[in-house]
């Protein structure tokens, strides 16, 4: 029976991982590198990632000139959060890798449309 439920819980958490776009990059040292996608408002944007050194890590969008930060880390290694997105967009998670190295950055990210 034990068995059974498991199997039940892993095949309801399949559809979940296998929307989720991977994370896979390497950042010269001093650059940035981003993902751009158009997300509508009400969906919920997810992300998680693992660096081999110091990212800045935000997320972001423009409004003409100006540009809405609602996340933003300074020198972390890891991050996972998720923000409900309030106006339509184009979104973008960007790393900056630090001046005296480049870095490698893994994980994944996903939007609540693709997850439903």
């Amino acid at each position: 029976m034990k068995s059974a439920l498991l199997l039940i819980a892993l095949l309801f958490a399949l559809p979940a991982q296998a929307a989720e776009r991977p994370i896979e990059f390497d950042i010269p040292a001093g650059k940035i590198d981003e993902i751009c996608l158009p997300i509508k408002a009400g969906d919920t944007l997810h992300w998680r990632f693992t660096a081999d050194g110091p990212v800045d890590f935000n997320l972001h969008h423009h409004v003409g000139k100006k540009v809405v930060m609602p996340v933003d880390h300074k020198a972390v290694t890891s991050h996972e959060g998720k923000l409900d997105i309030k106006a339509a967009a184009e979104w973008c998670l960007m790393w900056t890798a630090p001046k005296t190295r480049g870095v490698s950055v893994r994980g994944g990210f996903a939007t609540t449309d693709v997850l439903r």
